[in-house]
């Protein structure tokens, strides 16, 4: 399953990106009383095309999804500073969201019961 199959608030995603998003960078996380924060960036032309960001590959060439998270259950974060893009494994089971990701000397996991869209920006890498 892709990771905006997982995501609550998705509409604006889907149109973006119809065929998912299956490789990102966690660039940041942050816990807070009850929830957490989570930014992934897409380095993925978007489908279409969205005025306020301009022109892909002249004005952005990364995306940023903003997303709050409720209900954690686990996390595991090994080598926070060898994180890169890479393939993600996002399951549901038991109304639980999973989110895997790995390279050769890092990895990033976590469980929660919900993960919302809040917003989206740009950037060239």
């Amino acid at each position: 399953m892709n990771i905006i199959d997982c995501i609550d608030n998705n509409i604006f995603l889907k149109k973006i990106f119809p065929y998912g998003v299956h490789s990102f960078l966690v660039g940041q996380f942050a816990l807070d009383q009850g929830q957490f924060s989570i930014n992934i960036h897409i380095k993925s032309k978007p489908a279409i095309e969205i005025l306020k960001w301009g022109t892909w590959g002249e004005h952005y060439d990364v995306i940023v999804f903003e997303m709050i998270g409720v209900g954690i259950r686990k996390i595991e974060i090994n080598n926070w500073n060898g994180f890169d893009f890479a393939e993600a494994t996002c399951t549901e089971q038991d109304n639980e969201l999973t989110i895997e990701l790995s390279g050769a000397d890092w990895s990033f996991s976590i469980s929660c019961l919900a993960l919302t869209y809040q917003r989206g920006n740009t950037y060239i890498a």
